[in-house]
């Protein structure tokens, strides 16, 4: 599984970001937006406690995501 960390504050994008990482997605994953105005670190470290996945992937809350993005940016990842 891949857990997807998306921190954001007020941000107008959100929606459509979290939409595409669901629609463009081949395996399971994750989503876990982090939202306050606590800082980046401090919103990343959050999502970290929380993640279950074998993966992590932090993004922005606008961008937008490719059909199999989770697939392509893990098949080459080895152990460590």
């Amino acid at each position: 599984m891949v857990s997807i960390i998306v921190p954001h504050y007020k941000e107008p994008y959100l929606d459509k970001t979290l939409q595409g990482l669901i629609d463009n997605a081949e395996g399971e994953i994750e989503i876990l937006p982090i939202e306050g105005s606590k800082g980046m670190r401090a919103a990343v470290n959050e999502g970290l406690s929380k993640a279950k996945g074998e993966w992590i992937i932090k993004c922005d809350a606008h961008c937008m995501f490719g059909k199999g993005y989770d697939r392509i940016l893990t098949e080459d990842c080895k152990e460590n």
